[in-house]
């Protein structure tokens, strides 16, 4: 918008004093031929058609009466051209100050999206190599995703055989929320907890965390899927807190991460962003709104999309709160989305049927 202002201005001055020299030039012409200015061109036929050799004879007497007219001109022209001379040069640093400026930024935002795509590199090549040994009843090697698979079929069914009351205490002491909805979300949110920190006094949380540890390789879920939240994590808060990335191409680059991640990752990154461990992944992911609409099919997530659904006022408060508002592409969104719910649609008016006769 600056540039082409600039450039505006700059043309309109160029204008402006090409005009000014045309009108002085026409305006010395007029002058010339008023006090008879002769300049060996009174022997062609069209000076003698329009003034009289007698004239053209008295005008070439008058030369040196012109010395003042061109003085005049001459000091009226020569700061005119200063002046333009200077508004030209001080646009054209004006252009190329806009045209670095442009430039500058382009490299730093291919620079970030460069850092962007390392980071997902390494995001991924941390998953990939992460590793979980099942030990009984029979010896099984998982790699990669398979391990999240695992550890949350683990939590599925230790939540289905384990009563509520039985894990109050993890969940008073981890959790962000005094209650979740579904119950069931509750009890999967408490065992990640107590598997991911180890931290059991009650006996069914020592009995929980002991048939873990005897049935993989492997004393808590920190040293397994740790580094990967954490990971997971500083991604989506480069995305966000990167200067150069407007708040369409944060949505973008949002959408590249969740291509790459899996239903599995999605759940067990939103049971640590649910505890006070992780409420600041739950708060930017519901900035950058990265569930969208993810977690809809898996059985194990139920309960899940509701606290991350950028749709409710509780969860854009509470993002805000936590230092993330929701961006502005996706407010603006929001905003939309409420309008068209608010059109009145009429009501469809089935056709008749056409006449089956002939």
């Amino acid at each position: 918008m600056k540039t082409n202002s600039t450039k505006l201005i700059f043309n309109v001055l160029a204008i402006s004093v090409a005009v000014i020299c045309l009108l002085s030039l026409i305006v010395l012409i007029t002058t010339l031929y008023a006090f008879g200015y002769r300049i060996h061109i009174s022997d062609w036929p069209p000076i003698q058609q329009v003034l009289p050799n007698q004239y053209l004879a008295a005008a070439a007497k008058s030369i040196s009466k012109l010395g003042p007219v061109g003085d005049y001109f001459g000091g009226l022209l020569n700061p005119i051209v200063a002046i333009g001379a200077l508004v030209g040069l001080y646009l054209s640093l004006n252009v190329q100050r806009d045209t670095l400026k442009a430039t500058r930024d382009g490299l730093r935002l291919q620079l970030d999206q460069d850092h962007f795509f390392t980071l997902l590199g390494n995001r991924e090549a941390a998953i990939s190599n992460i590793s979980l040994n099942k030990t009984t009843p029979t010896i099984v090697s998982y790699r990669g995703r398979e391990v999240v698979r695992e550890v949350l079929a683990f939590i599925d069914i230790q939540a289905a055989s384990t009563p509520t009351k039985n894990l109050a205490r993890i969940h008073k002491k981890y959790s962000a929320f005094e209650e979740f909805e579904p119950q069931a979300l509750q009890r999967r949110v408490s065992i990640f907890t107590l598997l991911y920190t180890g931290d059991a006094n009650l006996p069914t949380e020592k009995i929980i965390l002991s048939h873990f540890r005897t049935t993989y390789d492997t004393d808590n879920l920190e040293d397994i899927l740790g580094h990967i939240f954490r990971s997971t994590y500083q991604v989506l808060k480069f995305i966000y807190e990167t200067a150069s990335f407007d708040d369409k191409k944060k949505a973008d680059l949002t959408n590249y991460l969740r291509a790459q991640i899996s239903e599995a990752e999605f759940a067990a990154f939103a049971l640590t962003a649910l505890t006070k461990i992780g409420a600041k992944s739950r708060a930017i992911a519901i900035a950058l709104d990265l569930y969208e609409d993810r977690l809809q099919s898996l059985t194990s997530a139920e309960g899940i999309p509701l606290y991350f659904n950028v749709q409710s006022q509780l969860n854009r408060k509470f993002a805000e709160y936590a230092g993330y508002p929701v961006i502005q592409k996706l407010e603006s969104d929001l905003i939309l989305k409420d309008k068209i719910k608010k059109i009145r649609i009429p009501r469809f008016i089935k056709p008749k049927r056409p006449n089956a006769r002939i």
